[in-house]
């Protein structure tokens, strides 16, 4: 377990429970979690086991029912919307399963679309985005658009528009659902490096599935039998119950 101190983000005794007038269901259930600067991260599970709802909860999309959640040394339930939003802009990157680049823009535009958020000029910007492009393999690519771009080119465009904010945290969501065997060998290998690439800035990488689990030294599991995940799983192990 990570002391608080070295931190970036401390979770304790979370629960997400959602409510309607005739049910309620537990997605998460007491949830102790603390990840340093620097460490690259998995979340596997069976299917229903509240992977996307932590990642919700860790890239401020979500909040817990109860507990508390500290990024950094910022407690999460005590922001508001636009702090939240503020916090999003200008600490986390994500990288989601369906890319989520817009149909109408470049390749270059969808990756500037992070700068121009935080308010960057544009002479500023040229150099990070075409930096952020070259560092995964798409600056080739800049003047295309995302149709014209096969699925793993599409998923490195989306990587270089999460990091070119150099951000604190990269949350990624099944990243390499929609891609091949080799396109999505390419794109651990891509979020790998660049977890250890301190040119680029210290990235953290949390995935809700593991397709390669040699490549990630710490695991966290979120299952309804504890003794098969104790059983599978490897390094850190925090459970939802």
């Amino acid at each position: 377990m990570t002391s608080n101190a070295e931190a970036l983000i401390t979770l304790a005794d979370v629960h997400r429970l959602y409510r309607s007038d005739e049910v309620e269901t537990t997605a998460l259930r007491s949830i102790d979690l603390s990840i340093a600067d620097g460490e690259f991260v998995a979340i596997m599970g069976p299917s229903g086991c509240g992977k996307s709802t932590l990642l919700n909860i860790l890239g401020a999309i979500d909040r817990p029912t109860s507990g508390r959640y500290l990024f950094r040394d910022l407690e999460i339930m005590e922001q508001s919307e636009a702090e939240l939003a503020r916090l999003r802009r200008d600490n986390l990157g994500f990288v989601f399963q369906s890319f989520n680049l817009i149909d109408e823009l470049t390749i270059y535009e969808n990756v500037e679309l992070g700068l121009v958020y935080r308010k960057w000029a544009g002479k500023d910007r040229r150099a990070r985005v075409e930096a952020a492009m070259d560092r995964v393999g798409v600056a080739h690519r800049a003047r295309h658009y995302p149709h014209q771009l096969s699925g793993g080119q599409q998923q490195r465009a989306a990587i270089a528009r999460a990091i070119v904010g150099q951000p604190s945290l990269i949350l990624a969501d099944e990243p390499t659902g929609n891609l091949d065997t080799e396109n999505g060998a390419q794109v651990m290998d891509i979020l790998h490096a660049l977890n250890a690439d301190g040119a680029i800035g210290a990235m953290r990488v949390l995935t809700s599935i593991l397709r390669h689990p040699t490549q990630l030294p710490a695991l966290i599991a979120l299952a309804t039998d504890a003794a098969r995940a104790h059983a599978a799983l490897r390094g850190h192990l925090r459970l939802s119950k």
